[in-house]
């Protein structure tokens, strides 16, 4: 073999080595290598977005389970003043008709942030066939589309602190996409 070596040329030696390169250079598994280096950089993209969304779906979910807490605390709440009311009459006090109990609920609705849920919703009074101690009861039935329902809430708190004698008789809340239907039943018992 080393007499083959001798009779090739310097120009041969050179082209056979620049062959063996290119031979070496294909046999390297370069594209398998860029190819894996693109499908990690690709995978660690995905996680930061699944991470991200992870996070969101988090925060979104303790909003929802802040406000349902705060639901069941009212709803327990309304129960015990129920059972309370009910266990001495003398609790639903009768009261002159309010000429402003509209106003008055509207300017809560505003403190509390709802101005613009309450400027569509035109209530009217229902006559409740339920009575105590001479006096009737009248019902203002509102329904609200709010996707703030924290501040729905302190509407309610709110219009049954300011307004003498109002209390919720219904209370009915249902998730909408994004917003809440809240159905809220304002009383109080008027004189005949």
């Amino acid at each position: 073999m080393s007499s083959d070596h001798a009779r090739l040329t310097p120009d041969e030696r050179y082209e056979a080595a620049a062959i063996a390169a290119a031979r070496q250079r294909r046999n390297q598994p370069r594209g398998l290598v860029v190819l894996g280096g693109v499908l990690f950089l690709a995978s660690c993209v995905a996680l930061a977005g699944a991470w991200a969304s992870r996070a969101s779906a988090t925060r979104e979910l303790e909003t929802q389970r802040n406000q349902t807490a705060e639901v069941r605390r009212l709803a327990a709440e309304l129960e015990a003043y129920r059972d309370a009311r009910a266990a001495d009459p003398t609790l639903a006090q009768v009261f002159e008709a309010d000429p402003n109990f509209r106003s008055k609920v509207a300017n809560a609705a505003r403190e509390a942030g709802l101005a613009q849920a309450l400027a569509d919703n035109f209530v009217t009074p229902q006559q409740s066939p339920r009575t105590v101690q001479g006096g009737r009861r009248v019902d203002w039935p509102y329904s609200i589309l709010e996707p703030d329902l924290s501040a729905v809430l302190e509407w309610v708190r709110l219009v049954t602190e300011q307004i003498r004698g109002t209390f919720v008789s219904s209370i009915d809340i249902t998730p909408q996409g994004n917003q809440w239907r809240i159905v809220v039943t304002l009383s109080y018992y008027e004189e005949r």
